[in-house]
């Protein structure tokens, strides 16, 4: 094949100039090829914060430790890069999660690379490492809490459902989504909200080294865009992965690397391959596969928010950019 490519590019009689396939596609693709004997782990932390295992679409604090412990506890992996796609979501999860990055950012450098957005949860747990990039337009910040709590009283008042409960004494009963809420529960759910908004300003604060009084004029609730937030002091700078990835290297004091992608979740193929074994579908494709993927997407969207339990850390909306 050499001589035919020499006869087509008229240097037959010639000895042909090979290169490497590495050098090929870094000037081809214009794409870095990071190999080496040193690594750094690169956590994805995609989707919305739930308190859980978490899978590729949602952010649990099960999957999060364990590969922020393997990165932290492997001697190969010299920094952890932690790229956050999320609106936030379960505030106690996001504290998890943050408490986490602070244990390993004590063994090796942490950088805190924001995709899309980063908002409330998502930028609690990026408080977390060493240093945050984000792009230009990165949703960032959104910092406060909330939390809903429904109530069919109205309702059910007038179908005719009653429902009594029976305690020990006032405190012992749960809440009933079938009875007016009580005053001292109100009490009790906003002094848990004000705690929650408190933690929250005070690990902005410490991250980012500023007081607490600076932390809450760019909170309760603002969104910044990623250019906004640089001028505002909540990150490091502008940039992508390569630019999260050179900062860690240059942190770490090492030139050649490669990546260790973490955590480690099944394939497309993998799932699919278990959907036909099972020969069942979830409740997520059943509901889009029969209203399509517009109304399946509003019905699955109000499931999560019934399903949220706690206080929140996120938007307040849902974003669908086009």
């Amino acid at each position: 094949y050499e001589d035919k490519l020499l006869r087509e590019s008229g240097g037959e009689g010639k000895h042909p100039e090979l290169i490497k396939l590495q050098r090929y596609m870094r000037y081809s693709r214009k794409k870095p090829v990071y190999k080496g004997k040193d690594e750094i782990a690169v956590v994805y932390a995609q989707g919305e914060i739930g308190y859980g295992e978490g899978s590729p679409d949602i952010i649990g604090q099960g999957k999060m430790t364990k590969a922020l412990r393997l990165a932290r506890e492997d001697k190969d992996v010299k920094a952890v890069v932690v790229r956050i796609n999320s609106p936030g979501g379960s505030a106690l999860t996001s504290e998890i999660i943050w408490r986490e990055l602070q244990l390993t950012r004590q063994e090796k450098p942490v950088v805190i690379s924001l995709s899309d957005m980063a908002a409330s949860g998502g930028y609690y747990m990026a408080v977390g490492g060493d240093k945050i990039l984000a792009e230009p337009n990165t949703i960032t910040g959104s910092i406060g809490v909330f939390a809903t709590v429904p109530n069919l009283n109205g309702i059910s008042q007038k179908v005719g459902i009653n429902a009594e409960q029976v305690g020990t004494h006032h405190f012992s009963m749960d809440y009933s989504f079938f009875e007016p809420m009580r005053d001292d529960f109100r009490e009790v759910l906003r002094e848990g909200i004000d705690q929650t908004y408190q933690t929250f300003l005070e690990r902005v604060a410490e991250g980012r080294k500023m007081t607490r009084i600076r932390a809450d004029s760019l909170a309760q609730g603002r969104v910044w865009t990623g250019r906004q937030a640089l001028e505002n002091g909540l990150i490091d700078g502008l940039g992508g992965m390569p630019e999260a990835l050179e900062m860690a290297a240059e942190m770490a004091e090492i030139t050649d690397f490669k990546l260790k992608i973490l955590p480690r979740f099944k394939t497309g193929l993998e799932r699919l391959m278990e959907d036909l074994g099972g020969g069942q579908m979830s409740t997520e494709q059943l509901i889009t596969a029969e209203l399509g993927p517009e109304w399946g997407q509003t019905l699955i969207a109000l499931k999560q928010i019934f399903e949220q339990e706690g206080i929140q850390a996120r938007l307040p909306f849902t974003l669908n950019i086009k």
